[in-house]
Parts: structure tokens; C-alpha cells; sequence
């Protein structure tokens, strides 16, 4: 009978360990998300725009730098994918000769 109550004990002690070990690990996990902007920019889903008055007709991926090299791009160095990223053309038909896909992206060439 002693057994049994030491080991009734001892059973609900260690759930109750657990227990509250699995809320603390939630509790701090879901203040980690709360805290950390959205990983994929740090935009989340919210939508941004540009007044017309403030838009001077350039695209500011056109001045992007090569993603494959880093350097800028000049407008006779560049070239533009179907999938509409940009690159120094030597960079991007270096790359496509050892992959076929845009290197952003991944779209195929």
C-alpha cells in the first residue's frame, strides 16, 4: 500500500512537471513570434503604397544590384529574365551554363 501511494505520487509530481514545462516552452515560444517580424522581409501581409506624387516613373528593381555578383548594373550590362530579375549578362550566362533557372527565383530558363 505504501508502494503504490509513493508511486502515485511521484507520478502526478512528474506530470506536473512536464506539464508546466510544456506551457512555459509555449508561452515562451508564442512571445518569440510576437516579438520577430515576419521572416520573409519583415512585412508580414500588410500592403504598402506610393502616392502618385511621390512615384517618379523607375522601377526600384531596375536598380537593383546583380544578385549574382553584387556590383550594379549599368543599362547596355543588363539582362532581364523572363521572370523579370535582372543581371550583368557575362553573370547570368555564367550561371546558366551550370544551372538552368534564374537564380532568384528558380523559374527555369
Amino acid at each position: 500500500m505504501l508502494g503504490q501511494v509513493v508511486f502515485a505520487s511521484t507520478a502526478l509530481g512528474l506530470f506536473a512537471v512536464v506539464a508546466i514545462g510544456v506551457v512555459a516552452y509555449l508561452n515562451y515560444q508564442q512571445q518569440q513570434q510576437q516579438q520577430q517580424p515576419n521572416r520573409a522581409g519583415g512585412l508580414g501581409r500588410r500592403r504598402y503604397y506610393i502616392r502618385s506624387d511621390e512615384w517618379n516613373g523607375t522601377n526600384p528593381l531596375d536598380s537593383a544590384p546583380c544578385s549574382i555578383c553584387q556590383d550594379e548594373i549599368s543599362e547596355r550590362q543588363r539582362y532581364t529574365l523572363s521572370c523579370k530579375h535582372s543581371f550583368h549578362e557575362e553573370c547570368i550566362m555564367a550561371w546558366a551554363q551550370k544551372k538552368p533557372e534564374c537564380p532568384n527565383c528558380r523559374k527555369a530558363l
